[in-house]
């Protein structure tokens, strides 16, 4: 699987399908295996689209920087450009769940002409406390568990939310992770994950979900009510974990506005028909 470069570190991306580009980016402590367990990129695929997964700085096998300036808005959406160039993607449509989400906003305020369009999960782009992680709700401080490695994050932050236990494979993941490089992302985004700024950018067609059981839910829906046309989809009795993995209540709602993204993209006329 390929690499991307961004100034020096290593981004990790997999690209498979073709047709319109759409990268998919994970959220905190995930990977690229969240969106691939769960039937994401082949949806993609078996609908025409090209599904380009990456895995944000710090995690995954993309390349886990321990100081908090590296971790700045302007790096990390330079990773996700640098994996659109790397994979011979123009344009794209941006989709980020949670994490992913708030670089989904950071991209439409710094680079929204690569994107065709956002659609954003889980994740609002107004201020919240910066201890508590991407569902902004109460509890652990989850940047000092990160510091005193993944196990006590498991076991102080994860495990007490949990309603049942996580499957072998998904515990062995989420041990797996560098906990100090989890922090520094943490901290070093503590200054750019306000950035209700974003939402004046969001002037391509623009898709928000979130779990009517997720923290973030009311924000979310705030967000979209504040983007000229957006969509905004309420997904019942799923919290903020539950809305990642249900893929059989999210794609039918991406896929129909991915449908109708393209079809209005193809209904504008090239400048360059009629010559010859």
């Amino acid at each position: 699987m390929p690499f991307a470069n961004n100034q020096g570190v290593n981004i990790h991306y997999d690209a498979t399908g073709a047709g319109p580009a759409v990268v998919l980016v994970h959220g905190l402590t995930a990977s690229r295996r969240t969106w691939v367990d769960n039937g994401y990129p082949e949806a993609l695929e078996r609908a025409g689209y090209r599904a380009i997964v990456m895995e944000l700085r710090g995690h995954g096998q993309s390349d886990k920087p321990h100081d908090p300036a590296a971790y700045t808005r302007e790096l990390v959406v330079g990773d996700v450009l640098a994996v659109l160039d790397a994979a011979g993607a123009e344009r794209a449509t941006y989709w980020g769940y949670s994490l992913g989400g708030a670089v989904g906003y950071a991209c439409a305020l710094l680079a929204a002409g690569r994107f065709d369009a956002f659609i954003i999960g889980g994740m609002h782009p107004y201020q919240r406390r910066p201890a508590a992680g991407a569902t902004g709700s109460a509890g652990p401080n989850r940047l000092e568990a990160l510091r005193r490695g993944m196990q006590h994050y498991y076991d102080t932050v994860v495990k007490p939310e949990l309603k049942a236990p996580l499957p072998a494979d998904r515990l062995a993941r989420l041990l797996a992770n560098d906990g100090e490089a989890l922090a520094a992302f943490m901290q070093g985004s503590f200054a750019w994950m306000a950035q209700d700024e974003a939402l004046a950018h969001l002037t391509a067609n623009t898709l928000l979900y979130a779990g009517d059981a997720d923290p973030q839910h009311d924000g979310v829906q705030r967000a979209a009510a504040a983007i000229t046309g957006s969509r905004f989809v309420s997904l019942p009795g799923l919290d903020h974990t539950a809305a990642s993995v249900r893929a059989d209540m999210v794609l039918p709602h991406v896929l129909p506005f991915l449908a109708s993204v393209h079809a209005a993209t193809a209904a504008i006329p090239s400048p360059f028909m009629g010559e010859g």
